[in-house]
């Protein structure tokens, strides 16, 4: 089945029942405050072509998103994440610039099918719809689609090596099985994690270098690579910071982690 055509069973089914009927871990909760502006209103200004009061709507929604969105769900943790605002990420590919504009256009689409909808209730939808979209797309699932198998190394390699290439986030070579070797404990450790996040991680920690090729050259070496990465890591705090400014320990233990080395 293909992501669009998936996308479009879950929006579906979302507006085969009234907004405030559905339930569940992967749903978002409704939001406790009425709703600033109404769907019909939204409609009507999308219409017209009106972009700076469509995104006047969705910016007062997600104002109220935020102020209720607090805990640690998975749903209400995604929101925080990945369709709040706007977060530059390592790369252009790793920043969440493409969940912003599909929570947007899921409000849209919502409230096209319901416009006297208010808005509150869209976007808890759209929420929904948003996760249900995303877990099954390799280049912006997070860590839990990967724990559970809903994204495989495959999937990610495959998806990966169409957006990128091989020139530079993909080495010549690298190959599934490279990827679910360095990619594995990271995500264990923080399931809510972008999974392209945990790839570029890993190509920092030496995720460069073929399994095999780390294999053969045995511990010494591996140890030696993890601490050349740690190293490079401080001489470029260095360069931004300046050469006396102090390290949180936190960050040196990140570092480490990052680089494969043990936390002291």
């Amino acid at each position: 089945m293909s992501i669009r055509k998936s996308v479009a069973l879950v929006v579906a089914a979302l507006l085969a029942f009234p907004l405030h009927a559905a339930s569940g871990e992967f749903v978002a909760p409704p939001l406790p405050t009425d709703s600033a502006f109404s769907c019909d209103q939204l409609n009507n200004f999308d219409l017209v072509g009106n972009k700076t009061a469509v995104t006047r709507i969705i910016d007062t929604l997600k104002v109220q998103m935020t102020a209720a969105y607090t805990k640690d769900t998975i749903t209400q943790k995604f929101y925080r994440d990945y369709a709040s605002q706007r977060k530059q990420g390592l790369t252009h590919f790793d920043s969440n610039i493409n969940h912003i504009a599909k929570f947007a256009n899921h409000v849209k689409s919502i409230c096209l099918a319901h416009p006297r909808a208010g808005i509150n209730d869209a976007g808890a939808h759209a929420l929904t719809a948003l996760y249900e979209e995303t877990a099954r797309q390799p280049m912006f699932a997070t860590c839990r689609s990967f724990n559970t198998g809903l994204v495989t190394p495959d999937d990610f390699y495959r998806d990966a090596t169409t957006h990128l290439g091989t020139s530079r986030y993909i080495p010549d070579g690298y190959t599934p099985a490279d990827l679910d070797y360095f990619v594995t404990g990271y995500c264990r450790k923080d399931a809510g994690a972008r999974l392209f996040t945990a790839y570029l991680h890993a190509m920092a920690a030496g995720g460069k270098k073929k399994l095999g090729r780390a294999e053969t050259k045995g511990e010494t070496s591996t140890l030696s690579a993890q601490q050349a990465c740690y190293d490079d890591k401080e001489k470029y705090f260095r360069a931004v910071a300046g050469p006396d400014a102090p390290i949180h320990y936190a960050v040196m233990n990140e570092w480490r982690y990052e680089c494969g080395l043990p936390e002291e």
